[in-house]
């Protein structure tokens, strides 16, 4: 069976900030952004999620920086009304709620994003198992891999679109 412990995660979790902004964009696409590598690591991929956020806006970022506080300095100024970044946030509430997903490719988050058929953009951080694990997502048609290099908004816009609007990716993660 899954190895994602699926009981009870649900609004508790949530800070009335990030349930706010859930309940004021609803009917929108949400898109989870697991950024806790990527804000030690890559501050140009957080700040082209913020532009993309600014050229998407019927489409809503949540973003969790998995402990990292320099929450103002990524920001330069105001956010689109449509990103909400976060500290720390629930990722298994979000993955519930989520119709795609961006990380790193841990082992971890790829079962979690399988357990609830959510299609991910995997750019991977590190030499070690998150390329593997990438590899093997875009092998069974789970998600996109992209280079960190890579990685601007406008590639961003087209692997979001391709796994918000290809059935296919769903289709795989069903399967799974």
């Amino acid at each position: 069976g899954p190895m994602v412990l699926d009981t009870g995660f649900a609004q508790s979790e949530m800070t009335p900030n990030l349930l706010t902004f859930l309940q004021e964009r609803q009917g929108k696409k949400l898109i989870y952004c697991g950024a806790s590598t990527f804000s030690s690591v890559s501050q140009s991929l957080l700040r082209s999620i913020i532009a993309l956020a600014s050229l998407c806006p019927s489409w809503d970022f949540v973003v969790s920086l998995g402990g990292a506080s320099a929450l103002e300095k990524l920001a330069n100024g105001s956010l689109p009304v449509n990103l909400c970044l976060l500290s720390w946030a629930p990722q298994l509430a979000l993955l519930q709620r989520a119709d795609c997903a961006i990380i790193n490719g841990g082992p971890h988050t790829i079962t979690e994003c399988v357990h609830y058929e959510v299609p991910m953009l995997v750019v991977p951080m590190s030499k070690d198992d998150q390329r593997g694990n990438a590899v093997r997502a875009s092998y069974h048609g789970l998600g996109i891999v992209r280079a960190i290099e890579d990685c601007c908004e406008q590639t961003l816009l087209g692997d979001l679109k391709a796994l918000l609007g290809e059935p296919v990716y769903r289709e795989n993660l069903a399967r799974m």
